[in-house]
């Protein structure tokens, strides 16, 4: 029995040894993950699924990340300012930001993301009740002023889940093209029935519901009255 433990004992150390002389070898494997759902919407700021707030972070980045105690901390910002009084807010872009498609990153993409982001977010709402200003100064400086202090801005602007602020290339979208994507955002089942999910209902969720619903029976009307005449 004793011999047979010696031998056994002897083939794992043999074993180890030969792995810790096989340098790097954790960095050749490749890591397969399979997503719990399909990418189906590719937009974080248009609906809240988790898969897509994860391909987001993949494809996107932030103005704002937290650490691990759930901090704040500049991320594609290099440095901002505020103001006593917490209504003027300074922001500075890092420098060499550039989009896959290698054009740079300005403040006017910025303050377009996250006014679109606001549009969309409970954070970005609040302050709406501050009467937010954002503002472009120059490529790489933008403001925010408020008329009212909002004690959440960084918090919703490094938000992790719902609706991350992420920039993207929107400044001709939101100039041009917002109001469209605003239309097809509001008449998406998928934007009202994640809310829904999460027993969150506003004004724009029940009319969105009503409407659907009547329009279920005028059309079951229609087509019931067809069929008698017939």
């Amino acid at each position: 029995m004793k011999r047979h433990t010696l031998v056994t004992l002897g083939c794992l150390g043999a074993l180890l040894l030969g792995l810790s002389a096989t340098p790097g070898l954790a960095q050749t494997k490749t890591l397969r993950v399979v997503a719990h759902a399909d990418v189906k919407i590719l937009d974080p700021t248009f609906t809240t699924a988790y898969i897509t707030r994860n391909f987001g972070y993949m494809v996107y980045d932030m103005l704002f990340g937290r650490d691990d105690k759930g901090v704040p901390h500049p991320q594609m910002v290099e440095k901002y300012t505020t103001s006593k009084d917490g209504k003027q807010w300074s922001f500075t872009l890092r420098p060499g930001l550039k989009f896959s498609d290698g054009s740079p990153v300005t403040a006017a993409d910025a303050v377009a993301s996250i006014e679109r982001w606001a549009s969309k977010d409970s954070i970005g709402r609040a302050m709406a009740a501050s009467g937010p200003q954002w503002q472009v100064v120059n490529a790489s400086t933008f403001t925010l002023t408020l008329k009212e202090p909002f004690g959440l801005v960084l918090d919703g602007l490094s938000k992790p889940s719902g609706f991350p602020p992420v920039i993207n290339l929107l400044q001709n979208l939101t100039n041009n093209w917002q109001w469209l994507v605003d239309v097809v955002t509001s008449f998406s089942v998928i934007t009202h029935f994640e809310g829904f999910q999460k027993g969150v209902l506003d004004s724009r969720d029940v009319i969105f519901f009503l409407s659907v619903i009547g329009f279920s029976l005028f059309t079951t009307s229609v087509i019931l009255r067809t069929h008698r005449t017939n």
